[in-house]
């Protein structure tokens, strides 16, 4: 592979196992290249970390803690969650279908939405993972659904029951 962005379109075009990561099919693909990148890493790290770690073990070690001072603020929305088609994360997870004996309000779980209010998730990302690179919003509209062929999941036929309008349905 000549660059990064060529690595990672052979990786969206020849993910062949379900459940495989892009980077699990990249790692496969240069294994034993990555490995070596990172043993070469280690090495390097440790001729620079190791002489001066030695230096200062017998040097006292010092710590204060001002707690009049705040620390810094982490933006919440930077712990929010993704929806992934994998297993049943969709299926079986969010969306059970509006005539599911699963109590559900228009399809989706009752006992989900509770959860994720309890948790206070600020944010839900859908479609996420790999299965964003192929979803079109478009699918996901309306009455009549065009189903399609998950190729990030190895081929599993999607029908799009969970598609944009129940996502913005969900997220309300």
């Amino acid at each position: 592979m000549s660059s990064l962005r060529e690595t990672w379109r052979w990786a969206f075009y020849n993910r062949r196992v379900a459940n495989e990561s892009c980077e699990a099919v990249i790692i496969k693909k240069q294994g034993g290249k990555i490995m070596r990148i990172f043993a070469y890493m280690a090495l390097g790290l440790a001729a620079i970390v190791s002489p001066a770690a030695a230096a200062a073990v017998d040097a006292p070690i010092e710590a204060s803690l001002d707690a009049s001072k705040s620390g810094a603020v982490i933006d919440r929305h930077i712990f929010g969650q993704f929806a992934e088609h994998l297993g049943s994360g969709v299926y079986g997870g969010i969306w059970v279908g509006k005539d599911s004996p699963i109590p559900n309000t228009r399809g989706i779980r009752n006992d989900v939405v509770a959860a994720l209010k309890a948790l206070k998730v600020p944010d839900v990302r859908w479609p996420g993972g790999c299965y964003a690179d192929n979803y079109h919003w478009r699918d996901g509209i309306g009455k009549t659904r065009n189903a399609r062929v998950n190729t990030s999941w190895g081929g599993v036929i999607d029908s799009n029951d969970f598609g944009t309008d129940e996502y913005f349905d969900f997220i309300d």
